[in-house]
This record gives structure tokens, sequence and C-alpha cells, in this order.
């Protein structure tokens, strides 16, 4: 068996998929803004994750700001649960997920992350800056 492997996140304007593609649109890497507390109507984030099929799976998104790590719009955190079975052929499997996130608040400037979690176990980050313009 394999460890979990995520191969890559973006957090976008949008992302979605069609005709059997992941389409993603204005990756960024900060939020501008002219005033804190601010607020970012939507934002997406896609993931891509290498995992075992047959197993069940947990994928928490949780928002966090880097100065003090603390949680921010806990009630916003993102969940996905899934499995893929496993068919006698590939042991493992890619898998993406795109979650949406509207009315973000953020009450200070700084560096902020998305903690990307596996069955309660830390496999990768997205880093973005929040500043006031």
């Amino acid at each position: 068996m394999a460890n979990p492997k995520l191969n890559f996140a973006h957090i976008c304007d949008y992302a979605s998929f069609g005709d059997g593609k992941l389409n993603i649109f204005g990756i960024f890497k900060s939020i501008n803004t002219k005033k804190l507390p601010a607020v970012h109507p939507q934002l997406s984030i896609v993931t891509n994750i290498l995992i075992d099929k047959g197993v069940e799976y947990e994928e928490i998104i949780k928002l966090v700001r880097k100065e003090d790590n603390e949680e921010v719009n806990p009630e916003k955190q993102l969940k996905f649960n899934f499995s893929i079975p496993f068919d006698g052929n590939e042991k493992t499997a890619e898998i993406s997920f795109v979650g949406q996130l509207n009315g973000i608040s953020f009450e200070k400037a700084g560096q902020y992350v998305f903690n990307i979690f596996l069955n309660n176990i830390l496999i990768g980050e997205i880093s973005f800056e929040v500043k006031v313009i």
C-alpha cells in the first residue's frame, strides 16, 4: 500500500469538471483589499491526490492564519468523504476535488494557509497573502 500523496493544490477564482477535464481559472497567491476587515466573495480550492483503492478517506481543508496558527472561518471548513473500490487492476488512483468557499472574512492582513488533511494527517498546504493596498 502506498501513502496518499498530494499531487497538486491551487487556490483560484473558479474551477469545474467538464468533458472529462478539470478546469482551473485564475490561480492566485494574494488577495488585495482596500480595508480590513475584508470579505472575499468567492474562491475555489482544487486538490489532486494519489490514493489507495479500497480505503475510506476523509479530506478536510482548514484555513489558518500563519501568524498565530489560528483557524479562520472554521464554519467554512471543506470536507470530502470518499473511496474508490479496488477492482483487481490498479491498486492506486488519482482523485481531484473542487471546493468553493463564499464570503470568507479576513480580520487581519498577512500570510494565510489552507491546510489539507487526509484521515487527520496533514498532507500539504497552499499559502497566500492578504494585502491592504
